[in-house]
């Protein structure tokens, strides 16, 4: 009963945490970089603040839990941004080469969705009985082992990346990253994409143990489903590269968002009991979600120098921030979506049974209803303006900003300089602002 108004809350917290961080994280140049001292800073404290979120002693009162769990709940989402936006940003100050940022995309994808199954299918099954005698140190072991394990990554990710883009000459802070937004077309179309298309998976995903007992057959079978689903976004992000690098961008997420929605659709057709479709409608959307998911945030990673071209303003964190706010906004509409669909058409918590009524419900929520909003993230998408030639231009044009920059501070020209490369860089922020 509580655990739905302790989530609600929590992801509104989290979402403007991920604002503050974002105009936060990159405000300060180190020898380590802008962003990557964050993920050594902050971690041990999203460490901290994660095992204390599963140690909630027994002893206390059920106000007391609730207040335990909103604590540090509270403070791991906190932790979590600082530590997940200058993480996400990365790839725009690693690179500006618009293959190698798929690429990075790409495995970032990839990973996710192992760790996902190896979750699934190794830890998952420990936590199935939680009357058991000793379940609440259980839970307690398994996340300090989890969190040393996520400390030696961070880590590893810290000293294996280098950030090599330059900073942009405007000051980071939420003014000046809101200006930024405005004028960054590119930017705003993504985040209208990503509304819906996540609004569209976490409407699934919401009722996906549901699908999977009452469509498929057997709760049992939702591994089986995941397992596909997971098949297929490993299959498509390791060619992201050479997708998006044949197709252009634009084109590739447009393309493989038809592809979830035609996963969807299966997905809404399957008789009930017919378990091979289900197999294959999950793989099918598994390619569709898992390559447009990859190509939203190596598209991410462009629209940060279009906002540079455009104001002068480099926001990586700022630029990520809003498009992960964006996205847990869709990921929450989805989840009320799924809930409020099932209900509609008379589900019945715990029954053994549902309705064919509601077993459509179950359908509709799954497939049907997800494609509709993933179809309306097509047709935001196709309004995204920034291809690989332009993206390739505006690279070139900031590239030659810096080297005009560096000569005038050289020349001294904050001090009156009127070198002919002073003026020539002077007259191209006017125009670009």
């Amino acid at each position: 009963m509580r655990a739905g108004p302790i989530y609600g809350v929590t992801k509104v917290w989290a979402g403007f945490t991920d604002l503050f961080a974002g105009n936060t994280v990159g405000r300060k140049q180190t020898r380590h970089g802008r962003l990557r001292p964050w993920l050594i800073g902050v971690s041990p404290l999203l460490a901290i603040s994660l095992v204390g979120l599963f140690s909630t002693p027994a002893a206390l009162g059920p106000m007391a839990t609730v207040a335990w769990i909103l604590l540090f709940d509270a403070a791991y989402q906190l932790c979590y941004s600082f530590v997940n936006i200058p993480y996400g940003s990365l790839s725009a100050a690693m690179t500006e080469n618009a293959t190698d940022r798929s690429r990075l995309a790409g495995a970032r994808s990839i990973g996710g969705a192992v760790t996902g199954v190896v979750l699934s299918l190794v830890l998952s099954p420990q936590f199935e009985d939680t009357t058991v005698d000793g379940i609440r140190l259980k839970f307690t072991i398994a996340t300090v082992i989890l969190a040393v394990l996520a400390l030696a990554l961070y880590w590893v990710c810290f000293r294996s990346t280098k950030e090599v883009v330059p900073a942009g000459t405007g000051t980071v802070t939420l003014r000046t990253t809101m200006a930024m937004v405005r004028r960054n077309r590119p930017l705003i179309i993504l985040c209208l994409g990503a509304f819906f298309l996540l609004g569209g998976s976490f409407t699934m995903n919401a009722v996906m143990m549901y699908y999977a007992r009452d469509v498929v057959g057997g709760a049992g079978y939702f591994t089986l489903l995941f397992l596909l689903q997971t098949i297929g976004t490993i299959a498509i992000a390791s060619v992201i590269p050479r997708v998006s690098e044949r197709f252009g961008k634009r084109t590739s997420y447009v393309g493989l968002a038809l592809f979830a929605v035609l996963g969807l659709v299966v997905i809404g057709l399957t008789p009930t009991g017919n378990l091979p479709m289900a197999l294959l409608a999950f793989l099918i959307y598994g390619i569709g979600f898992g390559g447009t998911n990859a190509m939203m945030f190596s598209m991410q990673a462009d629209t940060v120098d279009y906002g540079e071209w455009k104001t002068g303003t480099r926001a990586e964190g700022g630029s990520y921030s809003i498009l992960s706010f964006v996205r847990k906004t869709g990921q929450g509409l989805g989840g009320f979506l799924g809930g409020a669909g099932i209900a509609a058409f008379g589900y019945v918590s715990g029954a053994p049974d549902q309705t064919e009524q509601a077993v459509q419900g179950i359908k509709i929520a799954a497939g049907w209803a997800p494609a509709v909003l993933c179809l309306v993230a097509v047709g935001a998408m196709l309004m995204y303006p920034l291809t690989a030639k332009e993206h390739a231009g505006i690279v070139q044009e900031l590239n030659q900003r810096r080297a005009r920059s560096a000569r005038c501070a050289r020349t001294a020209c904050g001090r009156g300089c009127r070198a002919a490369s002073c003026t020539g860089s002077r007259r191209t922020r006017a125009v670009a602002t």
